[in-house]
């Protein structure tokens, strides 16, 4: 609690006496002081000097939490204007903060104390979703796995953490992820779609004299020619680039696909072709 002083300024005599006080006073409540003036041998009347103390404001303030790059609004109570060190009543910290609120009366009586406004600020979701295809061809599905959140909401009203899709043209998924903090972020993916009319044309059966695998596989794929001679293999993409072309001798050799992009390949092998899948 803050006391502040009353100067008593009596005038019309020579001197004075103050019943109860001095000149200056600091009473705790509404108080009266008489006052008698001299000028020597006479006195004057008595007259009364009332104060009446106002009572210091109180200040109340709320605190929380919000998610990065929003704001938080700060509401102070008990007085009529506020002073907010550091800030205003709307702010944007981008980390947890606090800031110290002082109030004041109508009556221009400063808080007896000084309230203290803090919160947390959460970080937002960092989401992914990756594809297991990077290229499909039409009537192909991929699925695409979310991460980096606790619930989620795609574009597609789905709410899985994996959906599959099957897209006929190349497609952009969007995805909103809500960590447990209640902050949600969201990203897209897009999804690369090709006819594959070229390919589609050939014959796509597994060649009888040559066997593949394991298929699908993480890009190492074993071939074996069971044809009893070298034959010339070449794999293509879905968009028909050559991506490999060797010899295969009459023993399993490997074949190795890892620094190519995850999705369907086709290794030819003279007029048959085996479908590769790499995941």
């Amino acid at each position: 609690m803050f006391w502040n002083s009353f100067t008593i300024s009596p005038s019309g005599a020579a001197s004075y006496t103050i019943q109860g006080g001095s000149t200056v006073v600091s009473p705790l409540a509404n108080t009266n002081y008489t006052v008698r003036g001299s000028n020597g041998a006479c006195l004057s009347n008595i007259v009364t000097s009332s104060i009446t103390v106002n009572a210091n404001p109180t200040v109340a303030v709320n605190s929380g939490s919000i998610c990065s790059g929003n704001s938080f609004t700060i509401n102070p109570s008990g007085a009529s204007a506020y002073t907010i060190s550091g800030g205003n009543f709307v702010v944007s910290p981008t980390s947890n903060s606090s800031y110290n609120v002082v109030g004041t009366s109508a009556q221009g009586c400063v808080g007896s104390n000084t309230a203290v406004s803090s919160f947390t600020v959460n970080t937002l979701p960092v989401i992914t979703v990756p594809s297991n295809a990077s290229l499909l061809c039409v009537g192909s599905t991929a699925s695409l796995t979310v991460s980096g959140a606790n619930t989620y909401t795609w574009n597609t009203s789905s709410n899985a953490a994996v959906i599959a899709v099957s897209p006929t043209v190349t497609t952009t998924y969007t995805v909103s992820g809500t960590n447990t903090s209640g902050c949600s972020n969201l990203t897209t993916v897009v999804q690369n779609v090709s006819t594959c009319t070229d390919i589609k044309n050939l014959a796509l059966e597994a060649a009888n004299k040559v066997l593949v695998y394991p298929n699908p596989s993480n890009g190492t794929f074993t071939i074996k020619n069971t044809s009893g001679s070298k034959i010339d293999v070449i794999i293509v993409n879905a968009l028909g680039q050559i991506v490999l072309s060797k010899s295969i001798s009459t023993e399993n050799e490997t074949i190795n696909l890892k620094e190519q992009a995850n999705g369907i390949y086709y290794l030819k092998a003279g007029d048959k072709i085996v479908k590769l899948i790499k995941q």
